[in-house]
């Protein structure tokens, strides 16, 4: 993965952590006429299980719409980081002071 593509999933973790969906959703909007190449199955598959680790359901929920615009073959590679999504979700992160088990 090159450096560009890396600033890129840096800056949406920042923005998951912050939990700010506008400003993703509008970075996400301005990266579509990027002239770079952008992994986008690797970013997309490290951002939404980092946004279920921080238990950012808008922002899992928005990202699961997302998942209907990759083709069929990546779907079918990156569908089982759905049921680790959904475990993520349930458990406690020690680096959010929440209660859920």
């Amino acid at each position: 993965m090159n450096n560009f593509n890396k600033d890129i999933l840096f800056t949406i973790k920042k923005l998951i952590n912050e939990d700010n969906l506008i400003q993703l959703q509008e970075y996400y909007n301005d990266l579509q006429t990027c002239d770079q190449e952008i992994n986008w199955d690797y970013i997309y598959q490290k951002a939404y299980l980092h946004a279920c680790l921080m238990h950012r359901k808008n922002i899992v929920e928005w990202m699961i719409k997302l998942f209907d615009n990759f083709d069929p073959i990546a779907k079918i590679g990156m569908r089982q980081m759905f049921a680790y999504g959904r475990h993520l979700q349930t458990r406690n992160n020690p680096y959010l002071n929440n209660k859920k088990n």
